[in-house]
């Protein structure tokens, strides 16, 4: 009985599929490769490298002492540490340098505006513009500067010479500047100086809702109410003014009824 012969057969096309499984291997092997290489020198040159690293920070605009106390700040950031040990912050691409001019507008009021603006590839320059104060309102919390809008920052001293309006609110638990008074403080203090008057201070009485009594530098007061136009009030005092002037002896001009003048 003859014996069985095996035969295997090794077509043409088993072969070309081997052979194109082994390329598609090593070009997929090849396109990682080339991935991680990449990765890893775009990696470098974004965190290890010196091509995008800070190197100076310039603040314009402000005073020393917050000089040194912004750029501490800053120096936090630039610190701050990513995925254990990368600081992304150093590099000027990822230096969060809007965010950080709208985080200190948001916490120091005496800031109007700041601008920042990165120079590549290693300079970053904020620009500070300082509200400008027009007066001092003292409260019950103390007395801080403020501009024309009613901001108020800082803390300042009870009397600060002839440029600065003082503002003093004697009620009990006031702790902002109060818009309601402020406009029309704004208004009495600048009439009157058009008028000849200059003002040495101005007081809401610890008991009102709604009066303020300016004080001259010619040594009399005159009596203010929210409730009367107040702009009225001040042509009806300058025709006052006009016909009868002041004396040494006036003690206080009292405007706080419509249309009329008191005086003592």
């Amino acid at each position: 009985m003859a014996s069985a012969v095996r035969t295997q057969r090794v077509t043409f096309k088993d072969s070309l599929a081997r052979k194109r499984r082994r390329f598609f291997a090593f070009r997929m092997i090849s396109v990682v490769l080339v991935i991680f290489f990449i990765v890893g020198l775009i990696t470098y040159g974004l965190f290890f490298s010196s091509v995008f690293h800070i190197q100076d920070i310039v603040l314009q605009g402000i005073s020393t002492s917050d000089s040194e106390m912004l750029q501490s700040k800053m120096n936090d950031v630039l610190n701050t540490k990513k995925l254990f040990f990368l600081k992304p912050y150093n590099n000027i691409i990822f230096f969060p340098a809007s965010r950080l001019a709208n985080e200190f507008l948001d916490n120091y009021p005496k800031f109007e505006s700041i601008t920042a603006k990165k120079h590549f590839f290693h300079r970053i320059e904020f620009s500070f513009s300082e509200r400008s104060a027009v007066g001092i309102w003292c409260m019950s919390n103390g007395c801080k500067y403020f501009d024309a809008q009613g901001v108020q920052w800082g803390d300042a001293p009870q009397s600060s010479g002839p440029l600065l309006l003082i503002v003093k609110d004697m009620r009990a638990d006031v702790n902002e500047i109060d818009k309601d008074f402020l406009p029309f403080i704004h208004l009495a203090v600048k009439q009157l100086s058009e008028f000849g008057i200059s003002v040495s201070n101005v007081h809401i009485p610890a008991d009102t809702f709604h009066e303020f009594w300016v004080f001259t530098g010619q040594g009399y007061r005159i009596l203010f109410d929210l409730d009367t136009n107040i702009l009225n009030q001040l042509e009806v005092l300058n025709i006052f003014l006009d016909e009868n002037g002041i004396t040494l002896a006036t003690e206080y001009i009292d405007l706080r009824i419509d249309g009329r003048v008191y005086h003592k």
